[in-house]
């Protein structure tokens, strides 16, 4: 759940408590906190459903026209649609923000790590849509550095509650994304990824899944060396990665050995099967 029963600073408790399944563990209505986690209920938030189905399912609804132009230094050509449907997650990202400056705005003053649980979830979610959405215009991965700087927020204040508005001071609020919540983050990403990859073959698109072998293969090679070494939830991601990343070598394999045999809208039902029989044998083993 949420949180240990009385771990919330009272602020957080000025909404109100609402029915909670668990009786020891109250929810906040409308606290800013649960609605970055649940906001995925409503079809709202990041979750499947939310910022990263509209990524998946409406880049590859469009991809017809869309064309990619790797040439030199050019960088990513973004056709109109996809243009359209960047911009469209680009105003669902800000309003995750605006969520995340309210939580940062009532754990002011108080100890993160010791609320950290509260909103974990949360920010591993923001991680993968924000790094997935990345992926998509630059074809790399956005650093940690640069999400927190996007989880850097100034705003007008007065100076004392009894002001009238005319004495106002900047102030700055900051949500730090933990190296956990950063690499549980990209590592759901790369299950987004692995479908995308599977979308596209379906599409036509031959070119995609080889770029997202290269660059999972990259992410891969980079949980290695944490290994068993660091947090639990990370090494439990591990087996999960290289579940996603098998699956798009399988899909490049089968590519370059019979891609020249099956029409290109048949690809996609190819893959499904043998995605499928990994499964089987991952579960039985």
């Amino acid at each position: 759940m949420y949180a240990i029963e009385g771990a919330l600073p009272p602020r957080l408790w000025r909404h109100g408590p609402e029915v909670c399944v668990a009786e020891r563990t109250p929810r906040l209505k409308g606290a800013p906190w649960r609605r970055l986690r649940e906001g995925s209920a409503s079809g709202g938030g990041l979750y499947r459903g939310g910022l990263c189905a509209l990524l998946t399912h409406g880049l590859e609804e469009r991809r017809e026209g869309c064309q990619f132009d790797f040439a030199g230094d050019v960088g990513l050509q973004i056709a109109p649609d996809m243009e359209e449907i960047l911009t469209e997650s680009e105003i669902k990202l800000d309003g995750v923000r605006q969520k995340i400056l309210q939580v940062a705005q009532e754990l002011s003053g108080e100890d993160m790590h010791q609320f950290h649980r509260a909103v974990t979830t949360g920010l591993q979610e923001y991680v993968e849509a924000v790094s997935f959405q990345h992926f998509i215009k630059t074809r790399s991965l956005i650093s940690v550095e640069e999400i927190n700087k996007q989880l850097t927020f100034t705003t007008e204040e007065s100076k004392t509650p009894s002001s009238d508005g005319q004495d106002k001071q900047l102030v700055t609020w900051r949500l730090k994304i933990t190296p956990v919540d950063y690499l549980l983050g990209v590592a759901d990403l790369t299950g987004e990824l692995m479908r995308m990859c599977i979308n596209s073959v379906g599409n036509g698109d031959i070119d995609t899944p080889f770029e997202v072998s290269q660059f999972l293969r990259q992410v891969y090679d980079g949980f290695s060396f944490i290994g068993n070494t660091g947090p639990y939830e990370v090494s439990k991601k591990l087996y999960t990665l290289k579940q996603s990343l098998a699956k798009v070598e399988n899909a490049c394999y089968a590519l370059k050995v019979r891609g020249s045999e099956i029409p290109k809208h048949m690809l996609a039902d190819v893959f499904s099967v043998k995605t499928e029989m990994i499964d089987q044998e991952e579960s039985i083993s």
